[in-house]
């Protein structure tokens, strides 16, 4: 039978959707605002979008990344959506849903009317060829077991999965590139993916008017199968290098919207800019569970827990702009009441190494790389901070910094208790295959009955909602991660600019996804 997608927990992005300088930037925006002419003004038929350097990607070969939801909404249309009121709607594939039992058989009737901003036409065939290429190449690749993929026609496509897998929907929706369909001449010849975009959204890249690393430009597809959605006449997205640049690129009229972190909101607020954010992804400890090693004892685990002052963290790393939490994330799985299971409590802490057999102290170890992540924050600060406040409970991080080329190596060599990283808001489905059941998360994580009992009931479950929330209270309560805080992503922009907005999941989340820039108008 075939049934429609699970219900998820997110909404839709495309479809509903001190002292001196500030002086000086309201100056300007006042400046600015005063040269618009009386009566009704022409709406502009450019938009500008201002990027930092980490969401402008160098390569356009969607399956080498996704770091920008901005660059790939506008060119590659998903084959499902995301829907503001928490269920999954229609992109390039107009119907979809697993067949029968058990999560491992997931159907897709396309639209007929969609084709390639090449002009070819969107088909099974194509679907087909683009997934079969993405699962050898892509970065999410381990996130599907594929089997095979039959086609009927030109618009009907079934993924058969080795492994149930509840998290499909999710997968092909607009966060992840098995979702952004290319064209099949560009598969067959995937070095121009890597140079211009072949893909069914209603716009296209002008090479001719963009620069990798600085500045890329969009104009409409001619192709779309529904013209209206391309509002502007050209897109341009611009990188810029800092907070300051970005308020006053906006200030002097040079960008109509920024994306930034937590630096650029006070700012932005104060210079009379209107801002939005989201919560995209949550930083942690993540400790090899293995029971030969001091995390292999849950009250070490829980020691650690307890002797991080989240709070403090927040304030300091990220400015407040955050939300501290005890609790690891999946969208689907999340219990907010869990944020607070580990207070602040050192002498707790210190009393659970006692009882684990470390009244003297215990040296964990940690591999770490040097740079940014996504909320800002300097990796190596991050993982400084929290050593310093495991000092305090006798408990000694001793920090290897690696290049990021050696890091996935080094991680996975057995010589590490843990690291620290940045994960995104994402479905319990993705985290299996590499939190859960990956040689890197330990033996004792691996081995654990309970959970292997309790992912097999959600790999296959009907609803798998509620089965993630077990399992994110088992998590908790077994301390397998050090969640820090969950820090937020912000777009700051001009007033008048419609239709910006992170779409919210109801427990608070975003899944990972940033506003879709095709909803955005005068």
């Amino acid at each position: 039978m075939f049934v429609s997608s699970h219900p998820p927990v997110l909404g839709r992005l495309r479809r509903t959707r001190a002292g001196a300088v500030i002086a000086a930037l309201l100056l300007m925006a006042t400046v600015a605002c005063s040269a618009t002419p009386a009566g009704v003004a022409a709406k502009p038929d450019t938009l500008s979008v201002g990027l930092p350097a980490s969401s402008m990607p160098q390569d356009f070969n969607v399956a080498k990344t996704v770091s920008s939801i901005f660059f790939f909404a506008l060119a590659y249309e998903p084959l499902i959506h995301l829907d503001d009121d928490g269920t999954f709607g229609p992109a390039l594939a107009k119907s979809f849903g697993y067949v029968g039992p058990g999560n491992k058989k997931f159907q897709l009737e396309l639209r007929a009317e969609a084709k390639f901003s090449d002009g070819t036409p969107v088909t099974a065939a194509a679907v087909k060829k683009w997934i079969t290429y993405y699962a050898k190449n892509g970065p999410f690749a381990s996130q599907f077991d594929l089997a095979s993929i039959d086609t009927e026609g030109t618009t009907k496509v079934v993924l058969n999965l080795k492994t149930p897998n509840p998290s499909v929907p999710w997968n092909l929706a607009q966060t992840n590139g098995w979702g952004f369909i290319a064209s099949p001449a560009a598969v067959d010849d995937p070095a121009r993916l890597s140079k211009a975009t072949f893909g069914a959204g209603p716009y296209k890249l002008d090479p001719a008017q963009s620069q990798a690393g600085s500045q890329l430009t969009f104009v409409p597809n001619e192709n779309y199968y529904d013209k209206s959605k391309a509002r502007f006449k050209k897109v341009v997205l611009k990188q810029i290098s800092n907070a300051s640049s970005m308020i006053q690129s906006l200030s002097a009229g040079q960008i109509d919207i920024g994306q930034g972190d937590y630096s650029i909101l006070d700012a932005a607020t104060q210079a009379g800019f209107a801002t939005t954010g989201g919560t995209l992804s949550w930083d942690a400890l993540r400790f090899s569970n293995s029971p030969d090693r001091p995390w292999g004892k849950l009250q070490v685990r829980q020691a650690v827990n307890y002797a991080i002052d989240r709070a403090s963290l927040t304030k300091a790393l990220i400015g407040g702009k955050g939300e501290a939490t005890s609790t690891w994330m999946p969208a689907d799985g999340y219990v907010k009441e869990a944020k607070d299971r580990y207070p602040y409590d050192p002498e707790k802490a210190r009393q659970l190494l006692k009882e684990a057999g470390y009244a003297n102290g215990v040296t964990l170890t940690i591999v770490d790389i040097p740079g940014v992540l996504t909320d800002g924050t300097p990796a190596d600060a991050l993982v400084q901070a929290i050593a310093q406040q495991l000092q305090k409970v006798g408990v000694t991080l001793k920090i290897t910094t690696v290049q990021p080329a050696q890091y996935f190596t080094e991680l996975r060599s057995g010589k590490y208790d843990g690291y620290v990283a940045n994960f995104g808001i994402n479905s319990y489905g993705t985290y299996v295959p590499i939190f859960i059941t990956s040689p890197a998360a330990g033996k004792g994580t691996t081995d654990d009955v309970t959970l292997k009992k309790l992912t097999a009931r959600y790999l296959s479950a009907e609803h798998p909602e509620a089965v993630a929330q077990e399992v994110s209270r088992y998590v908790t309560e077994q301390a397998l991660y050090v969640p820090v805080y969950a820090p937020k992503s912000y777009m700051v922009f001009k007033k008048d600019l419609k239709g910006v907005a992170f779409p919210t999941l109801p427990n608070g989340l975003t899944y990972g996804a940033q506003p879709d820039p095709t909803q955005w108008q005068y």
